[in-house]
């Protein structure tokens, strides 16, 4: 309401512009997390096995927020939809973890 100033008039904003005022306003001071509602499983073939425990920081734009921990290791649980958009081949970053190519997809599992 602010950005446009008290009116009783009606106005209709752009989603892109709610989500850049939140953004600019909330981003700095919230931490990162992650959620997967529907899973699979990606197995990575030169991933460490038994797993290790790492740490990242809890957002990058406001190192004061401290780190949080960070598990990596062979097996790796994905959101099905964002898997859904891979293909066989592709090279694909996983952010805080690194790279790896897709060498084979199946409706449960992963392998790269």
């Amino acid at each position: 309401m602010l950005e446009q100033g008290p009116s009783k008039n009606n106005n209709l904003m752009e989603w892109e512009k709610i989500w850049a005022i939140n953004k600019r306003i909330i981003d700095p001071m919230c931490p990162r997390i992650n959620a997967v509602t529907k899973k699979i499983r990606l197995v990575l073939g030169n991933g460490p096995s038994p797993a290790e425990l790492s740490s990242t920081q809890s957002n990058p734009l406001n190192p004061a927020m401290g780190m949080r921990p960070l598990w990596i290791s062979k097996n790796i649980i994905l959101d099905r939809e964002d898997a859904g958009t891979l293909e066989v081949g592709e090279k694909v970053t996983l952010k805080n973890w690194g790279n790896f190519r897709l060498e084979k997809k199946s409706e449960d599992l992963l392998e790269g």
